[in-house]
């Protein structure tokens, strides 16, 4: 059911590919072996994912990407000056992956739909994990 629900939400369920279900319902949790990968929360219908499951979303290209500019480490929210590329497609209150050349930088929740993201002038997404 947790797959299937997958392939609902992002087209896929590769990342879950050894994965297992444990934890008690209605909040279930994905793990692999003893570590936790991700949550599911039923109220608002999402995965919550764990930092650990990162890299595998970005092996199997699950969520959708934003690329960020500048030498400097990211801290921070995402903003409109920061941000050189995205996924045009990014829904409001979905997790996406931040990545600056090439590299994964770590997650963010998306505050703006990808529509808005060429001129808003406020926060894009907010902060989630920091590899």
């Amino acid at each position: 059911q947790m797959a299937s629900t997958s392939r609902w939400l992002y087209g896929t369920d590769e990342w879950m590919s050894g994965l297992r279900i444990g934890g008690r319902p209605p909040r279930w949790l994905i793990l692999e072996g003893k570590q936790q990968m991700a949550q599911w929360h039923p109220h608002s219908g999402r995965f919550a994912f764990a930092k650990a499951a990162l890299p595998r979303l970005n092996e199997t290209e699950t969520l959708r990407t934003a690329t960020i500019g500048g030498d400097a480490p990211w801290k921070g929210d995402i903003f409109q000056q920061m941000v050189v590329s995205y996924d045009t497609e990014i829904r409001v209150g979905e997790e996406i992956l931040i990545k600056r050349d090439g590299e994964l930088l770590g997650s963010a929740r998306a505050s703006a739909a990808g529509w808005e993201w060429a001129g808003s002038p406020g926060r894009l997404a907010k902060s989630q994990h920091r590899l």
